[in-house]
């Protein structure tokens, strides 16, 4: 289901209603944390998102929530976890992807101080 969420916001995610893109970014983050200790796929979150980086403005307005949500995801307890399982997802995140993100975001900041990303004044505002 987590990949559906996926496709379907890559295929309609910047031309639906804010709150259904907003929904949809929080379930992904949500299901990439309950399936990150049993599945490798959810684990290369990171790539999957870094396609939405390099599409439209729209896209990389929804990718970068999708990050945003995911760091945020990973900090949350989980009523449906102990707390060791979750220092070991919240440990094993940080390893492999947090470095990623940071690295994203930082590239994303330098384009727009450059103006390297085409996008319409509103859109760069959302960005921000």
């Amino acid at each position: 289901f987590r990949n559906y969420a996926l496709t379907f916001l890559a295929n309609r995610g910047p031309s639906v209603q804010s709150y259904v893109s907003t929904y949809l970014v929080q379930l992904v983050a949500s299901m990439t944390k309950l399936g990150w200790a049993q599945s490798d796929d959810h684990q290369q979150i990171v790539t999957e998102i870094s396609r939405f980086l390099h599409a439209t403005a729209g896209h990389l307005v929804l990718g970068l929530q999708l990050l945003q949500q995911l760091v945020n995801e990973m900090n949350l307890p989980a009523n449906s976890r102990s707390l060791t399982q979750q220092r070991k997802v919240s440990a094993s995140f940080r390893d492999s992807c947090l470095y990623q993100i940071l690295q994203i975001a930082l590239g994303t900041l330098q384009q727009l101080g450059a103006r390297a990303i085409p996008a319409s004044e509103e859109e760069q505002d959302a960005i921000r």
